[in-house]
């Protein structure tokens, strides 16, 4: 995990795992949603119902963008640049970053689970995400193939037609309004007629299909395939795969993306009927192209997931015939809208309502008393002699970091009113610091509790301790609870709700 966190910068390693987590509750729900609206119009054009699944699909990616914006803009940043650290950046070792502890009293048993599950998947974001970036690097070659395979399509073992051939093509195109040119050629090695490619257009057919076919149904097959060059699906039809590259995990993504598939090959038979013919004979030229398909050799042969293939996706055909034999003119009815109508707005409050809980609560505590930086008890004070070996930086430097660190001091303090007969002194910060890098040295020392580079994470709960995820004796707790003054109950020792303490040593 260490390469992954020194290569990306920390705000967008946490802002990639979050988004990867809430994607997964998101997902769940605008899946759920699509899935009933699907049900719900079923009597409804095909057009109606790919673009259902595909605003599903573009708003779950557009909610995932979102929230990773939301925790990228929103990173904790525990130091702040000055213009009088310049000097303090040339030296070899800059003063260590305070730590972070944040307290809550715990209100009921399940915002303290949400409280250690929150704990539990910062410490593992760097597990998650690289995780997602291997399955989406192995996806992501599966895409390429699959491109340089439809580009060697275009060029390998391929023939042209017949000029009259040509021509019908060129007829049924000005005849659905089609504007550029669409190229018609015979391929050994396609399974079934497919279009491939976005600028310049060809429509591949099977070798002996021109001849295989009457030609009333071989033009039905090609108008099904200028019907996708008209709605320009080969472009929706890769930006879809990169989505599913993205969201290669998700089942609700894999669901949308068969829907859209099986939408959209319906959508092209609608258009190919309405213009050039009847929905028969249609029907008759998907089934005598695909048993031409399975009484040669290319039965076993899969077609590209990029192309736009007459059969469609696998185990769709006998739908689409069935759809077109049976076909029924659209008559849905009011129930059926108001049913829509419920649907739409109950998902959009179910995803609100989930975002405003998941969201709403800032990321550091409002209130004072809830945020605490380490510092040390009212009265006590280590001295204002740097310790023996402690880097020295310029005194603007020194300045500019104090400033910070008396601030959490002062905070610290104030929250935690010194006892009758005590001072409140305020103790010195560059003897704090000294104190969290002793304390960072020591975790570090050892090979069971070593994280990363220069970083510790503390989780005090009750009595225990947790030192990068591994538990500790109580003995230790009540040694770190003591030196890194963890607001807690003098009487029993235990810490109110979760506090986390993150120590880094920034190079």
């Amino acid at each position: 995990m260490n390469v992954l966190e020194d290569v990306l910068p920390p705000a967008l390693l946490r802002a990639l795992g979050y988004t990867l987590l809430h994607s997964l509750w998101q997902g769940a729900l605008i899946g759920l949603a699509a899935a009933l609206l699907l049900m719900v119009l079923q009597r409804h054009t095909a057009a109606v119902r790919y673009w259902v699944a595909a605003g599903a699909l573009t708003c779950l990616l557009a909610l995932t963008t979102a929230t990773g914006a939301w925790y990228y803009t929103t990173a904790p940043t525990l130091t702040a640049p000055h213009p009088a650290q310049t000097e303090a950046q040339a030296a070899p070792h800059a003063a260590p970053v305070l730590a972070e502890v944040t307290s809550q009293p715990t209100k009921n048993p399940f915002s303290n689970l949400l409280q250690v599950g929150a704990i539990y998947a910062e410490q593992h974001l760097p597990l998650l995400v690289t995780a997602w970036l291997l399955g989406m690097l192995a996806m992501l070659l599966r895409l390429l193939a699959s491109l340089a395979y439809v580009q060697r399509l275009r060029h390998y073992r391929v023939a042209a037609l017949p000029a009259p051939w040509q021509e019908r093509l060129e007829t049924l195109t000005e005849r659905a309004g089609l504007q550029h040119r669409v190229q018609l050629l015979a391929s050994a090695l396609v399974p079934s007629p497919m279009v491939v490619g976005l600028f310049r257009p060809i429509i591949l057919l099977p070798l002996g299909l021109a001849t295989g076919l009457p030609r009333p149904q071989l033009e039905m097959i090609l108008a099904h395939e200028i019907a996708h060059v008209l709605r320009r699906d080969y472009l929706f039809n890769l930006l879809q795969s990169v989505t599913e590259t993205i969201f290669f995990y998700h089942p609700a993504v894999w669901y949308l993306a068969a829907a859209l598939r099986t939408e959209r090959e319906n959508c092209c038979d609608d258009i190919a009927t309405h213009l050039y013919g009847d929905a028969r004979l249609l029907a008759q030229a998907l089934s005598a192209v695909a048993e031409l398909q399975y009484t040669t050799q290319h039965a076993r042969t899969r077609t590209p997931r990029l192309a736009m293939a007459a059969l469609g996706p696998d185990g769709s055909l006998l739908g689409r015939v069935r759809r077109l034999v049976q076909h029924a003119p659209a008559m849905p009815t009011f129930a059926e809208g108001f049913a829509a109508a419920v649907v739409l707005i109950v998902g959009a409050g179910l995803v609100v309502g989930s975002a405003v809980f998941c969201f709403g609560e800032p990321s550091q505590p409002a209130q004072e008393p809830a945020t605490h930086t380490p510092a040390l008890a009212a009265g006590q004070s280590f001295g204002k002699e740097w310790p023996a070996g402690a880097p020295r930086t310029s005194q603007g430097a020194r300045d500019s970091t104090d400033q910070v660190a008396q601030a959490a001091a002062r905070s610290a303090v104030a929250a935690k009113p010194a006892a009758a007969g005590t001072s409140a002194t305020s103790p010195d910060p560059w003897a704090i610091r000294q104190q969290q890098l002793a304390l960072l040295k020591e975790i570090q020392a050892d090979p069971k509790l070593r994280a990363s580079t220069g970083q510790a994470t503390l989780v005090f709960q009750g009595k225990s301790l947790a030192i990068n995820g591994h538990p500790q004796p109580a003995a230790v707790a009540a040694r770190y609870r003591r030196l890194l003054h963890v607001p807690h109950n003098p009487a029993t020792g235990k810490v109110s709700g979760v506090a986390q303490i993150i120590i880094t040593d920034a190079h």
